[in-house]
């Protein structure tokens, strides 16, 4: 969007807020603020839409950008992992998260918010490009020693490939839900009618929160990199 766009949708959504003020506007107008560089504003809007409807998820996305357009990582931070406690697979919270701890060089936290990610966007080229630079850059920082070498290559005849990310965040999302991660694929096969909204449900997304992608204009979802994926029939 354009300045000049910007501008001039702030100026709409201003008068909107002031006459009937709503969590979409909120959300909405304090993420044009944030595109225009008007970060203390945005913030205070954000703040302010929360304290009128907490926990709203678009308004709590906008807050987490606002901080980290404004450089503020760790305040980011904080914002997009007290929605992750709640919403483990929103998958903008995800993306954020293993961007900013990328960026830190945070290799192991990131290589999970990336596993994570792909577990619900498997076809993401650039988080897929992401993800083998973080291991390579775990690899440089923690080198694996020959037992290490030996004892996976024991685990990778053993075992086939898990079909969640063996993250303890993971881990956590599917012990509250009672579901064995070697287990994944009766989650599935209950799913045959291919719903996303029932998919949700049953890894504890709630309802309304089932197709995050809505939460977003076409506009965001591109610049976002988010698009539905649907994966192979085989």
């Amino acid at each position: 969007m354009s300045e000049g766009n910007i501008s001039r949708s702030i100026t709409e959504f201003e008068s909107e807020w002031k006459t009937t003020p709503s969590r979409t506007i909120c959300a909405r107008l304090a993420d044009l603020l944030r595109q225009a560089g008007r970060y203390d504003e945005a913030l205070d809007l954000a703040r302010e839409g929360l304290r009128r409807w907490p926990t709203t998820v678009s308004i709590e996305i906008v807050l987490g950008r606002c901080h980290r357009s404004a450089g503020r990582l760790d305040s980011a931070m904080e914002t997009f992992r007290s929605l992750l406690e709640r919403q483990p697979l929103n998958l903008v919270a995800l993306r954020n998260m293993a961007e900013m701890t990328f960026e830190r060089e945070i290799w192991r936290e990131s290589i999970d918010y990336l596993e994570e990610y792909l577990l619900e966007q498997p076809g993401d080229q650039e988080v897929l490009d992401m993800l083998e630079e973080a291991r390579a850059g775990r690899d440089r920082n923690d080198p694996i020693t020959d037992d290490d070498a030996s004892s996976s290559e024991v685990e990778s005849d053993a075992e086939t490939e898990p079909a969640f990310p063996e993250t303890d965040r993971m881990r956590r999302v599917l012990q509250d839900q009672e579901i064995p991660a070697d287990n994944a694929d009766a989650v599935h096969d209950d799913h045959d009618d291919g719903s996303p909204a029932d998919d949700a449900i049953e890894r504890g997304i709630p309802p309304e929160a089932a197709s995050l992608l809505d939460l977003f204009t076409e506009e965001e979802k591109i610049g976002l990199g988010l698009h539905s994926f649907e994966g192979s029939s085989e």
